[in-house]
């Protein structure tokens, strides 16, 4: 499967070893129970399947792509690229997309 170049800050080093130690233990994506960080007093219940979808990570890597290629232009976008204000936000703050 694809990946996409996403920025860092879209991404979590925890959710990232969740994701990946599940993908070790069920590679046929078999198990849809929810994954438990079980950290004593605190107990978290993570969904099966959760993040970006494939679409998203795609729209967000391209909205980066653009803006990097063509510095010198303001790009418009006809509508959000995912509903996430943080991410909406700051691609309005780089200056260029509207």
């Amino acid at each position: 499967m694809k990946t996409f170049n996403v920025p860092i800050i879209y991404r979590s080093p925890l959710i990232s070893a969740v994701k990946n130690k599940r993908k070790q233990q069920d590679k046929m994506k078999k198990d849809f129970a929810p994954t438990l960080l079980d950290l004593g007093n605190l107990q978290i219940y993570l969904a099966r399947h959760f993040g970006f979808c494939y679409g998203v990570e795609r729209a967000v890597e391209y909205a980066y792509e653009t803006v990097a290629k063509f510095p010198n232009h303001r790009i418009f976008l006809t509508g959000e690229i995912i509903h996430n204000p943080h991410l909406n936000n700051k691609l309005e703050r780089m200056g260029k997309i509207r």
